[in-house]
């Protein structure tokens, strides 16, 4: 297991950015990113937020929200595996979230699949990828060794773990001119996560 920090990331360790309560309008989203996104860690947590906003059942918002987190507009266009994760397989997303599992069927919403909930911290395939608190997720992210962002850096590559997946996935951003990280390169975050865990399945 990786430790963990919640202090600025060294080369190689994992850190767990905690997500506050979701923004529930494009304005209020576009303060926290004035506010939070020249930090690459508070980047990362924003645009995991779009994401759960647009699964967790507000898909015309969490669209909005994840455009404007987006150095490419034309995401949904460009982004195929990512769209079509969001709307059939959501669960792989929430294999991003501590907590969700394979096991706990990636919980975040009963009603919804697995895919984003891999990333949340103790989510798994055996446990579903649950979810339980909604407001108290966090993401692990980490930066590889030698790639840690400097003041001039303009392009980074962070790595995110997934509850589902043998190996961390990477997100890139670029900073625009404003001093503000937007993702540019997201696709394999939804590639080879596992399913949730039936619980009527037998071990051998």
């Amino acid at each position: 297991m990786r430790p963990m920090l919640a202090v600025p990331v060294l080369a190689g360790l994992a850190l767990s950015v905690a997500h506050a309560a979701r923004s529930t309008s494009l304005e209020e989203f576009q303060g926290q990113i004035a506010e939070r996104a020249g930090d690459p860690k508070a980047a990362v947590k924003l645009w995991f937020d779009a994401v759960y906003v647009y699964i967790g059942g507000n898909q015309e918002l969490g669209e909005q929200l994840i455009t404007e987190m987006s150095r490419y507009k034309d995401w949904k266009a460009t982004q195929g595996y990512f769209t079509n994760a969001l709307d059939n397989k959501p669960h792989i997303l929430r294999s991003y979230a501590n907590g969700a599992t394979p096991e706990n069927k990636y919980t975040m919403d009963p009603e919804k699949a697995h895919v984003w909930r891999s990333y949340v911290k103790g989510t798994s395939p055996e446990n579903g990828h649950e979810v339980t608190d909604i407001e108290a997720i966090e993401v692990q992210t980490r930066f590889q060794s030698g790639e840690e962002p400097t003041a001039d850096s303009r392009n980074i590559r962070m790595f995110c773990h997934s509850t589902g997946a043998d190996n961390d996935r990477p997100l890139k951003f670029e900073r625009d001119s404003r001093g503000q990280w937007r993702i540019t390169e997201f696709s394999s975050m939804c590639l080879g996560v596992r399913p949730p865990k039936d619980p009527k399945a037998v071990d051998f």
